[in-house]
């Protein structure tokens, strides 16, 4: 486990790049990656009063797959997460809509208030590599 000095420059280096979803970067994923045919993605929420991020990922074949939303200090947000069972799927991928309000929409990540928090999507045994997108939305536009 992390000391708090470490956690904090872990924690930052997510929130360098608000609202993208990127490779988890080595230093971190050397720490947290058990099974060698995990991958790891992350991104950090940094959203205003009627905004949404809205994150879209094509679902490869694999094994297991899931997305989460975490608050600042990357404690875990109660049903913030999604996964190949829980989700509602359109084709071979999915949107998610990352927000502090109902965007009306499936697979809402509901921070529970929180304009900033960390984003994590991992998958197991994929057979293609593939990255998610972001993009913010204003949520009275949300389509």
């Amino acid at each position: 486990m992390p000391l708090p000095g470490q956690l904090s420059v872990e924690i930052n280096m997510l929130a360098t790049a608000p609202n993208c979803i990127i490779p988890l970067p080595d230093t971190l994923n050397d720490k947290v990656q058990g099974d060698p045919d995990t991958r790891y993605f992350s991104g950090y929420f940094d959203l205003q009063p009627g905004e949404a991020l809205r994150v879209d990922v094509a679902i490869p074949p694999c094994t297991y797959w899931m997305i989460q939303t975490l608050t600042h200090w990357l404690e875990i947000i109660p049903g913030a997460n999604y996964n190949g069972a829980t989700a509602l799927l359109s084709g071979d991928g999915a949107t998610f809509w990352i927000s502090a309000s109902d965007p009306g929409h499936p697979n809402w990540l509901d921070t529970r208030g929180r304009a900033r928090g960390a984003i994590f999507f991992r998958t197991l045994g994929a057979t293609a590599t593939i990255r998610p997108t972001a993009q913010v939305v204003m949520l009275d536009r949300a389509a």
